[in-house]
């Protein structure tokens, strides 16, 4: 996704069109980012993870051959919610792979590194994105976006190892009554996740974290361009900080998830979490006041080291406590915090340049983390009533 954001003025002239519809792309992207992993939980833990990366490598690289091509704004946005439809599996099968090849006790560490994509994305794909947008013209993000995608089509089908210890045919082949029962309670099961008060606070909480960060980045371009005059390039220079800080954050994350489970038990990594989601909220508050070049890159640095250091400590509970839905519970916290980010990023390019709406918008993003520790740190709470005899 980052890589596309630098370009989006120029996608805007090329086009022809204007910067609420090119807004719409992202938004519509981030949507289906949410409600595809309801379905492609369920092909995991059917099929194994080894076929579910090929198959959504494989729709990524014709959608992003498609989007190059796009003749106006309508074809983009409905390439772009295709595309989202393949890319939407890679963040299901990930945190799958990561629970059935790493112990527990381990775990918060795996998953910092694999959480590092968000960071590793905005660290290099604007300034990619930028540069390419800069030299070759906008299409050409998707152009090359699509060979990465074959490639790594080909070397997932052919070269990675099936992970998911489920993923075999049944001595009994399934009747096709049992098939379409199976299918139902699978592509629900994320849903009836959300209903334990546990995947629900902690999904909103992360949610509230990753829809106020996919607003501002998705702001950051049209501000950067329009108030500071800064070209695709420049802008893609802009995302380091964002992604430098979330890298930092996601390494500590995880390594401090683990440091404290092993010594007080496994709640204790929501400990992490509740510090990375109460010191998000701060850091957004910032945005009400910032109004300098450095201060805006200063704050998205924040944001970025928050968000990426309460992630570990939420995934790794969550899979820890649901084993054998690690992909169900992964396609839960994804359909909350993406369906929240296509909220912001409708809402916030409407409301950035607004004095009351800037105010009002990150405000309510704040008091929303603030509250949602509330009910995580009762869970700690909870938990800790009965001692740990674990590792010290």
């Amino acid at each position: 996704m980052t890589l596309f954001l630098p370009s989006i003025p120029l996608v805007v002239i090329d086009l022809e069109t204007t910067e609420a519809k090119v807004d719409l792309a992202v938004a519509l992207y981030m949507l289906m980012l949410g409600t595809a992993p309801v379905v492609w939980a369920a092909v995991s833990d059917r099929y194994g993870r080894k076929f579910l990366l090929a198959t959504g490598l494989g729709i990524h690289a014709v959608t992003s051959v498609a989007c190059g091509f796009s003749w106006n704004v309508e074809a983009l946005i409905c390439f772009r919610v295709l595309q989202s439809i393949g890319v939407s599996s890679l963040l299901v099968v990930g945190a799958g792979v990561v629970a059935d090849i790493y112990p527990p006790e381990v775990r918060g560490n795996a998953l910092g590194w694999f959480t590092m994509a968000p960071a590793v994305g905005p660290l290099f794909g604007p300034l990619v994105g930028g540069a390419v947008a800069e030299l070759l013209g906008w299409r050409w993000i998707f152009w090359g976006s699509a060979i990465l995608g074959a490639f790594f089509c080909c070397t997932s089908a052919f070269l990675l190892p099936e992970t998911h210890p489920r993923s075999y045919q049944p001595a009994t082949p399934y009747t096709e009554e049992e098939d379409r029962k199976w299918s139902l309670i699978t592509v629900i099961r994320p849903f009836q996740l959300l209903l334990d008060p546990r995947v629900a606070a902690m999904s909103l909480g992360n949610g509230f974290c990753q829809s106020t960060t996919l607003g501002v980045l998705v702001i950051f371009p049209i501000t950067l361009s329009s108030t500071f005059n800064l070209d695709a390039m420049y802008i893609g220079l802009c995302y380091l900080p964002y992604g430098l800080c979330a890298l930092v954050g996601s390494s500590l994350g995880g390594r401090l998830s683990d440091l404290v489970a092993n010594k007080y038990g496994p709640s204790a990594r929501l400990l992490t979490a509740i510090c990375g989601i109460f010191c998000y909220g701060l850091s957004g508050l910032l945005f009400i006041f910032v109004d300098t070049f450095a201060l805006i890159l200063t704050a998205t640095g924040l944001l970025g080291f928050f968000f990426c250091f309460q992630r570990p400590g939420v995934y790794s509970f969550l899979i820890q406590n649901y084993p054998g839905d690690s992909s169900g519970v992964s396609a839960s916290v994804l359909f909350i915090q993406y369906t929240l980010g296509f909220l912001a990023t409708m809402i916030g390019p409407q409301v950035w340049n607004t004095p009351d709406g800037k105010f009002w918008f990150f405000m309510a993003y704040a008091i929303a983390t603030f509250l949602s520790t509330i009910p995580i740190g009762y869970f700690v709470k909870q938990s800790w009533k009965v001692p740990h005899h674990g590792q010290d």
